[in-house]
């Protein structure tokens, strides 16, 4: 009892900062990283049916390693630009110098601020787009459904598309994996084609650490914290040990 009374305290403990902490360990785990892109992906998770929590985690030897969160309350994963902003400036914070990175978002993140902040960061990025999203491509209005796919088979416009008037010379890879069930829309500042679905697909990782955060072996589902600053740190002692756990 006294444990959990020490651990209680702990939690809610308005004044420690978990990010700050966090960021230490996590530049430290960095420390040697010099050589490969480091790759981001960003997505969001409901607990509890109250609570939504942003994240973008590293991308690393199959598993996915929190790099900045946050939590708040909010009756739907689907979040505005304003909402998930800070922990893009969170995680830029903690990236090494000189160090490629390459970041990744499904279709809900299909923000015009998102890609401008990407593009001034100097970030690749891989943002798959809705089928039905309007873009130009040359002097004509398109969607990324309009061109036929068959199963196994891909388009690619290499630098060719507009997103609204501030967003120009993106590529569009367009893909249809055999062993998915519906096509790919992949926008990118960068390449198309096969690395562009490549890189796309390890954003899947990030959902297996969510589920083994939930139901998999942490058990955040379960906790009967109420206040959003006490989840966040929480999640401090979930990142640390993913750290341990891979490095």
């Amino acid at each position: 009892a006294s444990s959990v009374r020490r651990f209680s305290r702990w939690l809610h403990n308005s004044g420690l900062d978990p990010h700050e902490l966090y960021g230490k360990l996590f530049r430290y785990a960095l420390r040697n990283w010099t050589q490969h892109p480091i790759v981001l992906a960003l997505d969001t998770s409901m607990l509890k049916d109250r609570f939504c929590a942003v994240r973008i985690s590293m991308i690393y030897l199959g598993r996915a390693i929190p790099v900045a969160w946050r939590i708040f309350e909010h009756d739907s994963s689907a979040v505005k630009y304003e909402d998930y902003r800070e922990v893009l400036e969170r995680a830029h914070s903690l990236m090494p110098r000189e160090v490629p990175v390459i970041f990744l978002a499904d279709r809900g993140f299909v923000h015009k601020a998102l890609m401008r902040k990407l593009n001034r960061l100097e970030w690749e990025w891989r943002i798959r787009t809705k089928a039905y999203q309007v873009l130009r491509c040359g002097s004509r209005r398109m969607m990324p459904q309009t061109p036929f796919l068959q199963t196994g088979n891909a388009l690619l416009f290499d630098r060719n598309v507009h997103f609204g008037r501030e967003l120009e010379n993106l590529s569009l890879s367009a893909g249809w994996p055999q062993k998915n069930e519906e096509p790919w829309y992949v926008l990118s500042n960068g390449v198309v084609g096969a690395e562009v679905f490549a890189d796309y697909a390890l954003r899947f990782d990030i959902e297996e650490e969510f589920r083994d955060e939930k139901s998999g072996g942490f058990g955040l589902e379960e906790t009967r914290l109420t206040d959003s600053g006490a989840i966040e740190r929480l999640l401090l002692v979930v990142a640390a040990a993913s750290i341990v756990a891979v490095n």
